[in-house]
């Protein structure tokens, strides 16, 4: 393993880390959330504590609880599997506890790619779990002036580019307290062949190659009907 691998996999274990703590955090709230579910309207909010904090009480809690219980173990089992240490199912919590500790047994056994498929796994756990709570907003379809906003790096298949949603903190990590929320930051193409990316300080370069791209369209389209 090289120096740089070796960097490389230290961050993301610290970004396990920092996942697995809030997803310790954000898992009995989504359970409760789904214990007084009382099957109201889609984007139903009930309010958790004294507080501002609120949790969205919908199909999405519903499904992140029930992804959380048929993949979290799998993907553990399939670490230990590559240490030559299969055991027991466990809880939930204690599967998402166990990460970090495989994920670093998984980088000292050098096996970088396992390593990083179980990090991976917890991110879209992580993912998952702050979206059905609320803390982390779906991503949006841009707009402009004449609707919404096509990737410029190709044509087929058209896609409309999308805006990060808003992140949410959860201060001390504590139910009781309050949120503050950062406003998306990032443009991105949601092809699965594509994913460029555009950071805000890139939105002039981006707004050029939409400009480009909407004039080559519209040259190919009167082309087309000459």
């Amino acid at each position: 393993m090289t120096t740089d691998q070796g960097r490389e996999l230290h961050a993301l274990g610290d970004q396990v880390d920092q996942a697995v703590s809030e997803l310790l955090t954000l898992w009995p709230q989504l359970a409760s959330a789904l214990e007084r579910d009382q099957g109201g309207p889609a984007n139903e909010r009930v309010t958790t504590t004294a507080n501002v904090h609120t949790i969205p009480v919908n199909g999405d809690v519903l499904a992140a609880v029930q992804e959380l219980d048929r993949d979290a173990w799998p993907a553990v089992w399939k670490a230990r599997d590559v240490l030559g240490e299969p055991g027991g199912r466990i809880s939930i919590e204690e599967t998402i506890r166990s990460t970090g500790v495989l994920f670093r047994r998984l980088v000292g056994r050098e096996k970088p790619q396992d390593a990083k498929r179980l990090a991976h796994e917890v991110f879209r756990w992580h993912r998952l779990v702050r979206t059905a709570i609320g803390l982390s907003r779906r991503a949006q379809p841009l707009r402009g002036d004449r609707g919404e906003i096509r990737c410029p790096l190709h044509d087929d298949p058209v896609t409309t580019l999308r805006q990060r949603g808003d992140e949410g903190t959860l201060h001390d990590r504590r139910a009781s307290e309050r949120i503050t929320w950062r406003s998306g930051e990032g443009v991105y193409c949601p092809d699965r062949e594509c994913r460029a990316r555009w950071t805000p300080a890139e939105y002039g370069l981006l707004g050029r190659l939409v400009e480009a791209a909407e004039e080559r369209r519209k040259a190919e389209r009167a082309r087309m009907s000459a």
